[in-house]
């Protein structure tokens, strides 16, 4: 009896191990994504960089920090951002594919410059919230390539703009 719980619990902690994989309690993950934005009832569309960084801390479980970066040109108007969003993960599934759900929030503060003159124009802060799902698809033990679609809130001082988020991610996964 005391050989098969042995066994039992031997293959247990095992398969625990093999299932968490990468997404284990201790671990880390640092990547980068590039977020395609496309606002509900408008023309605009945003381009933006996002280098994140994570730990584990449980099995699954992961919390961390997005830095967005963004630079868009439409005429004569160049308008760059900078932020920072905290967020969450909780990640589903086998090793090799992970599905997985998302929540951030955070602050970006942007500032429009007229691009001849290269003159401010306006400058404002914007508070977001988002919450998406995505796969992330283990390439090889490491790394993982990380789609996701999301859908995003962000007020303005005086006007809220919402809609749905496409992003692709390249993360590494450090044990």
């Amino acid at each position: 009896m005391k050989k098969l719980l042995w066994t039992i619990g031997l293959f247990s902690l095992f398969t625990i191990t093999t299932i968490c994989g990468q997404t284990s309690h201790g671990d880390a993950m640092a990547g980068g994504g590039l977020r395609l934005f496309f606002p509900k009832n408008s023309d605009n569309f945003t381009m933006e960089f996002n280098p994140r960084i994570g730990f584990f801390v449980a099995n699954n479980v992961a919390i961390g920090g997005i830095l967005p970066v963004t630079i868009n040109r439409t005429g004569n108007t160049r308008i760059s951002s900078i932020g920072l969003k905290p967020f969450g993960r909780f990640y589903l599934g086998g090793s090799q594919l992970k599905l997985f759900l998302e929540g951030r929030f955070g602050l970006e503060h942007f500032t429009a410059r007229d691009v001849p003159t290269d003159r401010r124009i306006n400058q404002y802060d914007d508070l977001s919230v988002g919450f998406g799902a995505g796969l992330a698809a283990f390439l090889n033990k490491h790394v993982a390539l990380e789609p996701q679609v999301s859908y995003d809130v962000y007020n303005r001082n005086t006007a809220q703009y919402a809609g749905v988020t496409v992003s692709v991610a390249l993360q590494v996964y450090f044990p």
